[in-house]
């Protein structure tokens, strides 16, 4: 493993959210979900629209830079907002990327089972492995996260390998 590789493996322990994958039910299928949207495209899914803490996170998520930049790199740009979404409006697939929750100093290589956080309907796992272990994103999917990757630490050795 290289310095980014053991670096970002660490951070994955130390985290107390990770990547996993979610299938979705009729309900979820179904129902009104808040989500993070491009162009009025959803990209995440934070739960559904009546929930006080889910319509939180999108809004955060919504208004960070990081994110923001993240979604850029990925192919994704424009308008960056959050709202109210319907189930049945959007193209499931038999299994999504998630975000869910995790044991600190356990390493889980993005099969975690944990409580579902949030639902990533990029598909993109670079995505989701970044928002469980930069502080900024992690701290909005999970206030109780420990401090983690500054932005800058990690950035700076995927440059350099």
């Amino acid at each position: 493993m290289n310095a980014y590789q053991t670096q970002l493996k660490e951070l994955l322990v130390k985290s107390t959210i990770t990547t996993g994958s979610y299938t979705p039910s009729e309900f979820v299928k179904n129902t009104d979900h808040i989500a993070v949207l491009i162009n009025g495209k959803p990209v995440y899914l934070a739960g559904e629209s009546d929930c006080d803490a889910s319509i939180n996170e999108a809004k955060q998520l919504a208004s960070s830079e990081i994110y923001k930049l993240a979604l850029s790199k990925i192919g994704l740009t424009g308008e960056l907002s959050y709202g109210v979404i319907s189930g049945s409006d959007i193209d499931w697939q038999s299994s999504h990327h998630a975000i869910v929750k995790s044991e600190s100093g356990v390493f889980e290589d993005g099969q975690g089972v944990g409580e579902l956080i949030g639902i990533n309907l990029t598909e993109s796992q670079s995505l989701g492995a970044l928002m469980c272990v930069n502080d900024s994103l992690a701290k909005i999917l999970d206030p109780q996260c420990p401090a983690l990757d500054n932005g800058h630490d990690l950035s700076f050795l995927a440059q350099s390998n």
